[in-house]
């Protein structure tokens, strides 16, 4: 985090992640469809019926935990714009944001692992240090606004 910011926009993105995860998905996909075929194929309709609903429990989870992970975020001086894995958009105007956090890793307390940006009336954003130049990322934050920032 060297030198002066842009305040212009910029965005970060997770690289290759929306393929890793629809690669994990296909995997997982073909496992429990396998063993709702052999159940099936040993007249076990009621192992097969578990595990569809195992299956359908893991999607729920996955999905949910995916909602949380945004893939790409563009700061610019009017708001926040943020892309999720499966296409929902969401644009955050500074003024509906409350404060910005940086989380720290729990091993390396000078490492900021994640932000979490609490915004009025919504669930927080939360940004995680896989995406591109996350050091950047932060120095725009404290920029742009340094007053809704919280070590």
């Amino acid at each position: 985090m060297s030198g002066a910011v842009s305040s212009g926009a910029h965005t970060y993105a997770m690289r290759s992640y929306r393929l890793l995860m629809f690669g994990v998905l296909a995997a997982v996909t073909f496992i429990f469809g396998t063993l709702a075929v052999l159940a099936t194929i040993g007249r076990s309709i009621g192992g097969a019926l578990v595990v569809l609903v195992a299956y359908a429990v893991w999607l729920v989870v996955c999905l949910r935990a995916q909602q949380r992970t945004a893939v790409r975020v563009t700061v610019s001086a009017s708001g926040l714009d943020v892309a999720w894995i499966f296409g929902t958009y969401r644009t955050t105007p500074w003024q509906q944001v409350r404060r910005i956090r940086f989380l720290r890793s729990r091993w390396d307390p000078s490492r900021i692992q994640q932000i979490e940006v609490l915004v009025i009336g919504e669930r927080p954003l939360q940004f995680f240090s896989r995406l591109s130049e996350f050091d950047m990322l932060i120095a725009q934050l404290r920029e742009i606004q340094p007053q809704l920032v919280a070590e």
